[in-house]
């Protein structure tokens, strides 16, 4: 409890939670944008956490496809959707992934 009471009332908490935030917000636009850019069909999602992509394939076979490719997903065949996390991937590499996924929701 100590150590809990010593972070929330560090100085460094909320310029920490702001740089974190804003990664997120960075993470999520990218997102956002190249699904759109590549005309994705997906269920509204503003997190910036996951993104659920439906499939017209079994989700399970597309997920095994992307793994292939170095793309991590989760399948979840009760949406027949993709659950796509995409808060750990860097901003950077975003575009690249999304449009690995637009080629393999098209195959």
């Amino acid at each position: 409890q100590a150590l809990v009471m010593s972070a929330l009332t560090s100085p460094q908490l909320h310029p920490q939670k702001e740089q974190i935030l804003s990664m997120l917000r960075e993470r999520y636009i990218a997102t956002r944008d190249a699904i759109k850019q590549h005309d994705i069909e997906h269920w509204p999602f503003n997190s910036a956490f996951f993104a659920l992509l439906p499939c017209r394939q079994d989700p399970h076979v597309i997920r095994k496809r992307l793994i292939a490719r170095g793309v991590g997903c989760v399948a979840v065949p009760s949406a027949n959707a993709l659950r796509l996390s995409y808060s750990t991937v860097p901003k950077e590499k975003i575009a690249k992934m999304i449009e690995i996924i637009a080629q393999e929701l098209r195959n």
